[in-house]
């Protein structure tokens, strides 16, 4: 038996765990949409957990109001969030890609070009935002590569502390 989380009232069914940070109270899941089979992510952030707080729910809110706004290719689009008895769940489409990290070491230099265009064209269509979106948490892991196309999701996560915007967040980010 597992202890996946139902989220069936909500149209969720979890398929497995894709990661977990036990300090913020975040678990991220893969599921599906229950009415069309549609694979989605799942960040579920639980503050009624040690090491976890009620404190950061605004961020979070912060958050979500952000990816509401994007919409552009390569960057995971926001579908739907929702509140939990201890916490809430952010859903956003799923990608299907290795993280960079995972790929590290196995592209020729024009490849890497690519990829690099790809992430710096993401980053100014976020710059070029009224008002501006800063991820500050750009490094391998949270760059999904799609190899055939060379497509680039930037970030499998915009964790809180990592975005700033004027209207989500003060000039510092926080």
């Amino acid at each position: 038996m597992n202890s996946y989380p139902d989220f069936s009232e909500h149209g969720y069914q979890v398929l497995r765990e894709l990661g977990r940070n036990r300090e913020g109270g975040r678990i991220t899941w893969l599921a599906s949409k229950v009415d069309t089979g549609e694979q989605m992510v799942i960040k579920q952030f639980c503050f009624a957990q040690a090491g976890s707080s009620w404190s950061g729910f605004e961020a979070h809110q912060r958050e979500i109001r952000v990816l509401q706004r994007l919409a552009y290719p390569g960057i995971p689009r926001y579908i739907n969030s929702f509140a939990t008895s201890d916490g809430f769940c952010l859903v956003q489409e799923y990608i299907n890609a290795q993280s960079l990290a995972q790929l590290l070491g196995k592209f020729e230099i024009e490849e890497v070009k690519q990829i690099a265009v790809k992430a710096l064209e993401i980053l100014q269509y976020l710059q070029n935002l009224n008002p501006p979106v800063i991820h500050r948490d750009i490094k391998p892991e949270n760059i999904l590569v799609d190899e055939p196309a060379f497509g680039l999701p930037l970030s499998r996560t915009f964790p809180p502390s990592t975005l700033t915007s004027d209207t989500a967040c003060n000039a510092t980010g926080s």
